[in-house]
């Protein structure tokens, strides 16, 4: 999938992206959402233009992507923030083929080699030479853009830390978010042990195999899944059934 530049003039966007995601109706129009959004006023301290680039923003990144508004919606509600940025992280990321690249490329490459030091003209370099893998060619000013926002949303997704110098964090995925991508993986068909636990989406969260197999055994001693070993086999098993029962139980 082509990478799109128009992450050069937004990160992560949680304050209005939020406030969409919770008011959002999967059965109202484009134009009947935006009216929801104007009478709601969502978005009334920004100006045309940014209303109008929020509002495309918001559709190429969520409606497509969410499995369950009811679970998301209240993840939203009451989860704590850096739950909720890391949800909505998970959604951009699978939306967004360039974020998606520059972590599991870029940010996983260097945490595995044991840089945790984020280099920013490093970064500029590497997304000039993956948008040209594309088939695109960005002026430089449009790769600096690029990467300032890629280090911004992955900053406020919590993989990154720091305001001018960004370092990597150390990988630690809460439980809330663990539960919601296996709910998501489970309605995509994935529910068995082993391809849950292979499935490329943890590299979004710069988890290894081996952190994967910590964070569903800690989420299974809560009783929120059920994560068996047998020797080079894993059995993975969902107690609660529904979005609705997931997240009572998650959230309580």
């Amino acid at each position: 999938m082509a990478y799109k530049s128009n992450i050069q003039k937004g990160g992560l966007l949680i304050d209005p992206h939020r406030d969409m995601l919770l008011a959002y109706e999967p059965a109202l129009s484009r134009d009947a959402f935006a009216d929801k959004v104007d009478d709601l006023g969502l978005m009334a301290a920004y100006t045309a233009t940014r209303r109008s680039y929020l509002m495309v923003l918001f559709y190429s990144r969520y409606p497509q992507q969410v499995q369950s508004w009811t679970l998301l919606k209240e993840v939203l509600r009451l989860s704590p923030l850096g739950v909720q940025a890391l949800v909505m992280y998970f959604h951009i990321a699978r939306s967004e083929t360039i974020v998606a690249d520059f972590v599991t490329m870029y940010l996983w490459s260097e945490w595995q080699d044991g840089r945790i030091q984020v280099n920013p003209p490093s970064v500029q370099a590497w997304v000039s030479d993956a948008s040209q893998t594309q088939g695109q060619v960005w002026s430089d000013a449009v790769n600096y853009r690029v990467a300032k926002s890629l280090l911004a949303l992955t900053r406020d997704a919590g993989l990154l830390e720091g305001i001018q110098s960004k370092t990597i964090r150390h990988p630690f995925v809460p439980d809330e978010v663990i539960v919601y991508v296996l709910f998501t993986l489970r309605s995509e068909g994935f529910s068995t042990g082993n391809r849950v636990l292979t499935h490329p989406v943890w590299r979004l969260f710069l988890l290894s195999e081996s952190d994967v197999s910590d964070h569903l055994a800690r989420v299974s001693d809560r009783g929120l899944i059920e994560w068996h070993a047998t020797g080079s086999s894993f059995h993975l098993g969902f107690p609660y059934d529904t979005e609705e029962e997931v997240a009572r139980v998650l959230l309580r």
